[in-house]
């Protein structure tokens, strides 16, 4: 024999086999116990089994990022509610008001009082906001005009007003604040 002999019987001892469909066995057919032609049996060993699974887990990590990201990206926000016109067109409150509305002057929208003027007489209010100037003087012309008697009040820094209503009479609280509610506004009791 020859090197070159050798070495090719060398190559061909070492190389993998590559194998195809004929040299899988056939399963054996469950009725008569023979092996049927074109059926096969497919062995995997611990490696391949974690290699597969380890795909298998990759290809959903992957769907899931995409899902989350497309999800992130296209999720509608749920804007703020504004408070507009159209929640004042109630008609009158559920509860009349005793006392008598203050009038608000159209000054008073766009210029405020010093913050030391704008304090309330004592009782008890009902705070239904805590605003700029604008929004703040916007909302007590809005109550103002469904009855309520609005004011502002000075808020906790210098740029914000309190929007009171109120003096409320006693054990008028919760109806006021129920009718409140029905224009969309949540209050709660502040004593002055």
């Amino acid at each position: 024999m020859t090197v070159e002999e050798q070495t090719d019987e060398i190559r061909q001892s070492t190389m993998p086999r590559s194998f195809g469909p004929d040299d899988l066995e056939p399963f054996p057919n469950s009725e008569t116990g023979a092996k049927a032609k074109g059926e096969f049996e497919i062995v995997l060993g611990p490696k391949q089994l974690s290699i597969a699974l380890f795909l298998l887990l990759a290809q959903m990590g992957l769907v899931a990022g995409i899902a989350y990201t497309v999800g992130r990206s296209s999720g509608t926000v749920q804007p703020k509610r504004a408070v507009t016109a159209a929640v004042f067109d109630v008609t009158t409150p559920a509860v009349p008001v005793v006392s008598e509305p203050v009038p608000v002057a159209r000054e008073m929208a766009a210029v405020p009082a010093p913050k030391h003027e704008l304090t309330p007489p004592p009782g008890l209010y009902l705070q239904v906001g805590s605003l700029d100037v604008s929004g703040a003087s916007a909302s007590v012309a809005a109550l103002t005009a469904k009855g309520f008697p609005a004011r502002l009040a000075p808020g906790s820094s210098d740029n914000t007003f309190r929007v009171l209503v109120g003096p409320v009479p006693d054990g008028k609280t919760s109806a006021i604040t129920d009718s409140l509610g029905d224009l969309g506004y949540l209050s709660f009791p502040k004593r002055y």
